[in-house]
């Protein structure tokens, strides 16, 4: 049987990598058998700064030089899983106007740098690390702009900020010349912007899960039970896919019949809501054109 004492403090310091003068105290038991006397050995081991078991380890049990390592080495490989745990945040590289683009066109990058509240934290740094702005977004993949903003000039010095609402500047904002001197403020409304009509979107609206094809089958279908005159060759229809999915502006704007484009129009009509389109996270309102082949 082996026993060890030592002072609890003594472990925890030579844990933080800070050995303090001490001593550890080992006693070992090797009870009697017929091929070995019974052996009782007392050792004493001084730990010098910065020298801990040095010209001693040999002479110490094997379970006590074990009882010594194990912890050294679990604490090396705690903090190996908390390095590996704590991954670098991603980086979103952007053009000179500050879309997304490759790394190798990029002038600057972006990156994640916490939450403010509800909002996102981001920053955006020149491709050798300076700082060009920093402000807060609604999404965590940093794409929607609400909230304050900084941009600054290459030297540091702050160039404008000012507030953005759902990804567009608002209100008054604050300009500077390299030198750090006011210049004129600029005065942004964002209402305007707030139902621009887009006819490409980042997510374009869909038809009942996407299915275009779906879409145009129920149209052909709905028009020949109407009764409606039946109709060769291709009719294109246009229509406005709302923020809420609901269609408006529904037209066929390449025709044949009268009838038979009024009954189209009726049968895209029936085929609201539809999913809406979505543009730097936020529903968007969409023009749509589509072919529809009889």
């Amino acid at each position: 049987m082996v026993e060890v004492s030592c002072q609890l403090f003594i472990v925890r310091e030579c844990l933080t990598g800070v050995f303090f003068g001490a001593k550890l105290h080992v006693q070992s038991s090797i009870k009697e058998t017929d091929n070995c006397p019974l052996i009782t050995d007392n050792y004493h081991v001084t730990f010098p700064p910065y020298r801990a078991l040095e010209g001693d380890e040999q002479n110490l049990p094997a379970a006590v030089r074990l009882l010594l390592t194990v912890p050294f080495f679990a604490l090396s490989l705690a903090s190996t899983a908390v390095n590996a745990g704590d991954p670098k945040p991603a980086k979103v590289y952007l053009s000179n106007v500050l879309e997304p683009t490759s790394k190798g066109k990029a002038a600057f990058y972006m990156q994640p740098e916490g939450k403010d509240g509800d909002l996102f934290i981001g920053r955006i740094y020149t491709m050798d690390g300076k700082l060009k702005a920093e402000g807060r977004f609604r999404d965590a993949a940093l794409t929607v702009e609400e909230g304050p903003f900084v941009f600054y000039h290459p030297n540091g010095k702050v160039e404008s900020k000012g507030e953005y609402v759902m990804g567009n500047k608002s209100g008054v904002w604050l300009r500077f010349d390299p030198w750090g001197n006011a210049l004129a403020e600029k005065v942004y409304n964002p209402e305007p912007l707030a139902n621009i009509l887009y006819t490409r979107a980042e997510t374009m609206p869909a038809f009942r899960g996407g299915d275009e094809r779906a879409f145009v089958r129920t149209i052909k279908e709905g028009v020949a039970a109407s009764g409606a005159k039946p109709a060769k060759g291709q009719v294109m229809a246009a229509f406005v896919v709302e923020k809420n999915g609901e269609l408006s502006d529904v037209k066929v704007i390449e025709g044949q019949d009268k009838a038979l484009d009024d009954q189209l129009v009726d049968m895209i009509r029936s085929t609201s809501p539809w999913a809406p389109g979505v543009d730097k996270g936020v529903p968007v309102r969409v023009q749509m054109r589509v072919p529809v082949q009889f």
